[in-house]
Protein backbone atom coordinates (compact mmCIF):
# COMPACT_ATOMS: atom_id res chain seq x y z
CA UNK A 1 0.00 0.00 0.00
CA UNK A 2 2.95 2.14 0.25
CA UNK A 3 4.00 1.63 -3.15
CA UNK A 4 4.24 3.19 -6.04
CA UNK A 5 2.52 1.18 -8.27
CA UNK A 6 -0.62 1.22 -5.63
CA UNK A 7 -0.64 5.75 -5.64
CA UNK A 8 -0.18 5.06 -9.80
CA UNK A 9 -3.07 2.57 -10.15
CA UNK A 10 -5.04 4.61 -8.31
CA UNK A 11 -7.60 6.77 -10.27
CA UNK A 12 -9.55 9.66 -8.56
CA UNK A 13 -12.34 9.40 -11.23
CA UNK A 14 -14.70 7.61 -9.18
CA UNK A 15 -18.10 5.80 -10.45
CA UNK A 16 -20.01 3.32 -8.70
CA UNK A 17 -20.65 1.62 -11.93
CA UNK A 18 -17.07 1.29 -13.54
CA UNK A 19 -16.05 -0.36 -16.47
CA UNK A 20 -13.41 -2.69 -15.62
CA UNK A 21 -11.48 -2.49 -19.25
CA UNK A 22 -11.38 1.34 -19.59
CA UNK A 23 -9.55 3.98 -17.73
CA UNK A 24 -12.05 6.65 -17.51
CA UNK A 25 -13.32 5.47 -14.40
CA UNK A 26 -12.45 3.40 -11.60
CA UNK A 27 -14.28 2.15 -8.44
CA UNK A 28 -12.84 -0.14 -5.58
CA UNK A 29 -13.21 -3.11 -7.33
CA UNK A 30 -11.60 -2.39 -10.60
CA UNK A 31 -8.75 -0.70 -8.46
CA UNK A 32 -8.19 -4.27 -6.50
CA UNK A 33 -8.41 -6.20 -9.66
CA UNK A 34 -5.63 -3.63 -11.20
CA UNK A 35 -3.49 -4.49 -8.31
CA UNK A 36 -4.25 -8.19 -8.39
CA UNK A 37 -3.06 -8.09 -11.93
CA UNK A 38 -0.11 -5.79 -11.00
CA UNK A 39 1.12 -8.33 -8.96
CA UNK A 40 0.32 -11.08 -10.73
CA UNK A 41 2.07 -9.81 -14.10
CA UNK A 42 4.91 -8.06 -11.81
CA UNK A 43 3.99 -4.62 -13.61
CA UNK A 44 2.86 -1.44 -13.05
CA UNK A 45 2.22 -0.33 -16.70
CA UNK A 46 -1.72 -0.08 -17.30
CA UNK A 47 -1.93 -0.87 -20.37
CA UNK A 48 -0.47 -4.35 -19.79
CA UNK A 49 -2.77 -4.72 -16.67
CA UNK A 50 -6.31 -3.69 -18.97
CA UNK A 51 -5.29 -5.97 -21.77
CA UNK A 52 -4.58 -9.21 -19.21
CA UNK A 53 -7.69 -8.60 -17.64
CA UNK A 54 -9.23 -8.16 -21.14
CA UNK A 55 -7.91 -11.81 -22.11
CA UNK A 56 -8.21 -13.54 -18.69
CA UNK A 57 -11.08 -11.86 -17.02
CA UNK A 58 -15.10 -12.20 -17.06
CA UNK A 59 -16.40 -9.01 -15.11
CA UNK A 60 -20.07 -9.61 -13.56
CA UNK A 61 -22.53 -7.95 -16.16
CA UNK A 62 -24.53 -5.23 -13.91
CA UNK A 63 -28.11 -5.17 -15.24
CA UNK A 64 -29.60 -1.71 -14.00
CA UNK A 65 -32.62 -0.15 -15.51
CA UNK A 66 -32.81 2.77 -17.59
CA UNK A 67 -35.32 4.58 -16.02
CA UNK A 68 -32.50 3.88 -12.43
CA UNK A 69 -29.45 4.62 -14.09
CA UNK A 70 -30.92 8.27 -15.10
CA UNK A 71 -32.35 9.00 -11.92
CA UNK A 72 -29.32 7.54 -9.99
CA UNK A 73 -27.21 9.92 -12.36
CA UNK A 74 -29.28 13.13 -11.30
CA UNK A 75 -29.17 12.22 -7.83
CA UNK A 76 -25.53 10.55 -7.11
CA UNK A 77 -22.91 12.05 -8.35
CA UNK A 78 -20.99 8.88 -8.90
CA UNK A 79 -22.75 7.18 -10.76
CA UNK A 80 -21.97 7.50 -14.85
CA UNK A 81 -22.10 5.26 -17.33
CA UNK A 82 -19.82 7.37 -19.98
CA UNK A 83 -17.07 4.88 -20.26
CA UNK A 84 -19.36 1.56 -21.29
Amino acid sequence: MSSTTYKELYNSNYSLIANPFTLDFQNCTEFTLNLIISAIYETKDIKTIKANERAYFRPQPVRVSPVKLMLGSMFVADITTSDI
